[in-house]
Order: C-alpha cells, then structure tokens, then sequence
C-alpha cells in the first residue's frame, strides 16, 4: 500500500535498500580482494561502520539479548527487509490480506458514491 500499487516501485525501493545499505558492505570486502582505491574502500568502511552502528542503535533499543547480533544482523535485516517488501506486494496485489477480520486489500476497498436510503 505504500508504494500505490506499482510493482515498479517496490522493484525500485529495493534496488535502492542493495545499493544504500548493502552496497558498501560488498565494497569493503571487495576492497580487500580488488583494487578499488583507498578513498573508496575507506569511505565504503565508514558507512558501513556508520550502519552499523545506526543498527546496533535499534538492537539497543530493542532489547536484544544479544549485542553480537548488531554487526552480523544488519545486512541480513536489509535482505529480509526486502524478501519482506515483495511477499507484502505479491499478498497485497495477488492475494488477500487480513486485518482485524476484514480483507483490507485495495480491490476490495471501494467508495460508495450515495448512502443507502433510510425507510
């Protein structure tokens, strides 16, 4: 519901969580096996300690036992993230999704134009 109905927006915010959120990640191993250029890998280095952290924040926050989880977590939150974003939009377009009881899916949620007269 979030993207209005676009697969081509659920397609684009998940392209953009890789590249924002994974990307330097997979550049900071890179880093270590080709040659990418110091500033790049440093700057790759430190928004991926910057994730982190950002990470290890929410983790903190949500008291989990486990702190460890923070810096091994936040890369595999972003594939689920994604995983998660997909399965909403296949449910929510091909499928029916349940809130309190009711389907509150778009095809079925419509504007009555006039109200039922009263007798």
């Amino acid at each position: 519901p979030q993207v209005h109905r676009r697969p081509e927006q659920v397609a684009l915010v998940g392209l953009l969580e890789v590249v924002f959120m994974l990307a330097p990640f997979v550049l900071v191993a890179a880093g270590f096996f080709v040659s990418i250029g110091p500033i790049a890998h440093g700057a790759a280095a430190i928004a991926a300690v910057l994730l982190v952290i950002a990470y290890q924040q929410v983790v903190l926050g949500t008291h989990v036992n486990n702190k460890a989880f923070s810096v091994v977590g936040q890369p595999l939150m972003v594939l689920v993230d994604i995983a998660l974003l997909h399965y909403s939009m296949w449910k929510y377009e091909l499928s029916e999704v349940d809130w309190k009881g009711r389907n509150v899916c778009v095809p079925v949620m419509h504007v009555t134009p006039t109200l039922p007269k009263i007798e």
